[in-house]
């Protein structure tokens, strides 16, 4: 089966902190803050920092256990990995591709990302959605990280 490409939509800064830990390469950031200030992920990222580990990442979850909530949303179309990940090391690209194409080639994925970016005035983040298979998702990853490597971080 051959996956269509996906086009990166760039999107609006989800309202998280996006936390930086030493040596990360990628941290699994919520989708939500609730109004009693737990920090809600999807569902389908419980085992994702094992996963991307297993990749050799240094991955962890931007808050502390007691912290997380989880979210399970049901839809016509059923993600297998449906997640906000902030990019922290270059590395991260490779780990995170591996692990799409190793678990979730063929299935439907929604994934959003975040990556330190030079501005004009220092840094920023910027916020992408990329949506399809996993190799789709992929192919965009590779793509997106040839165009313009994101930034090791001190």
């Amino acid at each position: 089966m051959t996956s269509s490409p996906v086009v990166p939509r760039t999107i609006e800064p989800l309202l998280v902190t996006v936390p930086v830990p030493a040596d990360c390469d990628a941290v699994v950031l919520p989708r939500e803050i609730d109004e009693s200030g737990t920090a809600r992920y999807h569902d389908t990222a419980i085992d994702l920092v094992k996963a991307l580990k297993f990749e050799g990442l240094n991955a962890s979850f931007a808050h502390a256990s007691d912290e997380r909530g989880w979210l399970g949303e049901k839809s016509a179309l059923q993600y297998t990995l449906d997640v906000v990940i902030g990019m922290v090391s270059a590395g991260a690209f490779e780990g995170l591709m591996a692990l799409l194409r190793r678990r979730h080639s063929e299935t439907p994925v929604r994934l959003r990302i975040t990556r330190q970016v030079a501005t004009d005035v220092g840094s920023g983040w910027e916020w992408i959605e990329l949506d399809g298979t996993g190799e789709s998702v992929a192919q965009a990853l590779e793509q997106l990280n040839r165009q313009s490597p994101p930034p090791t971080l001190p």
